[in-house]
């Protein structure tokens, strides 16, 4: 049984560069070079942030971290009011928050 066409030319593109790259990566200098590309992809990443939060800001719409922020608030402010209905329903239930009723004569 001969092996699928696609199969065959993986393997022939594998094996030419397989062997090399094992040798680069090998090399005691290829760590140093991964460092240092980390390193610049980091550096990128964090000016590319940077702009694009700038750009955010004059054009007034909110950066992730405004939202991060609001967001925070939001959550804070709903425990806050599910805690106040949680002591009003006890309350209700003790008999102290019963309504009144009133009558217009």
């Amino acid at each position: 049984m001969s092996e699928h066409p696609a199969r065959r030319a993986f393997d022939s593109i594998e094996q030419a560069i397989a062997r090399p790259l094992e040798r680069a990566l090998g090399a005691p200098e290829a760590a140093q070079l991964l460092v240092a590309a980390s390193r610049a992809s980091m550096w990128g990443r964090q000016r590319v942030a940077g702009v694009r939060s700038a750009l955010v800001h004059i054009a007034a719409l909110p950066s992730i971290q405004d939202i991060r922020v609001l967001s925070a608030q939001v959550s804070r402010l709903q425990r806050n009011v599910e805690e106040v209905e949680q002591l009003l329903q006890d309350l209700s239930m003790e008999g102290f928050g019963e309504p009144t009723k009133h009558r217009n004569d």
